[in-house]
């Protein structure tokens, strides 16, 4: 995925905002076809979020190739949309197990949150200014290491499970961190109320906040929490 070739766009100065938000809304984007069978929210986890009064939008063949159809995920709440560019308005974190094409990149409005299971090596120095130059706060699950450093999808992967296992222990681990999202105003607010969410983050207010990523790429970059709060 090489987005180098884009024009980028001036940066809009993000406003803070002090009250949480109510109108929580995600939207979830089938994932290209070489990632099918694994769905990032199960039908289960789409149920838990419509219960606490989440708007859930999912892209129609989101499930593909899974042990999941479509109609479990209406049956658990969901509102289905075929155009992506539909997707990208309406949710406030948009879900994608894998990294977003260059025109979807494009689509998505400034200020938004997108969620994503890509790993550090698939992105670019394209890629990364595209989302600085839109204002886009970036969460990959693959950068969350455990207590040695281990990459945590790593080891459910590594797991035996069947197709359906492995998409339950996925969605079990990733529900709360969108759950996070969703429900705090701020990415400040977000980190306090669940830490993982510091390692997870890797653009946010127009910079790259990934020292693993800016060592791969060889571009500069700030500390999250330095850009969260004044820390001087």
């Amino acid at each position: 995925m090489e987005l180098d070739d884009f024009s980028l766009e001036p940066l809009e100065k993000e406003l803070l905002v002090d009250s949480v938000e109510t109108n929580a809304s995600v939207s979830l984007v089938r994932s290209d076809n070489s990632y099918s069978g694994f769905v990032p929210l199960t039908p289960s986890a789409v149920k838990t979020l419509t219960d606490q009064g989440v708007k859930v939008f999912v892209e129609f063949g989101f499930p593909a190739g899974s042990p999941y159809a479509d109609a479990e995920y209406a049956e658990a709440g969901a509102e289905f949309v075929e155009k992506f560019a539909d997707l990208a308005i309406l949710g406030k974190v948009i879900v994608k197990y894998n990294g977003f094409t260059k025109e979807q990149v494009m689509t998505i409005p400034k200020d938004k949150v997108v969620f994503t299971v890509m790993r550090p090596e698939n992105l670019s120095v394209g890629y990364v200014d595209v989302l600085n130059s839109r204002n886009i706060t970036s969460f990959s699950a693959e950068l969350i290491k455990g207590e040695r450093g281990e990459a945590v999808l790593g080891k459910i992967g590594e797991e035996s499970l069947s197709p359906i296992g492995h998409c339950v222990a996925l969605s079990s681990f990733l529900l709360p961190l969108v759950e996070t999202l969703l429900f705090t105003p701020t990415i400040a607010y977000a980190i306090q109320r669940n830490p993982l969410i510091t390692q997870g983050v890797y653009t946010h207010l127009g910079w790259l906040c990934s020292r693993e990523i800016a060592d791969e790429l060889g571009i500069r970059w700030r500390d999250l929490l330095s850009l969260c709060w004044d820390l001087n």
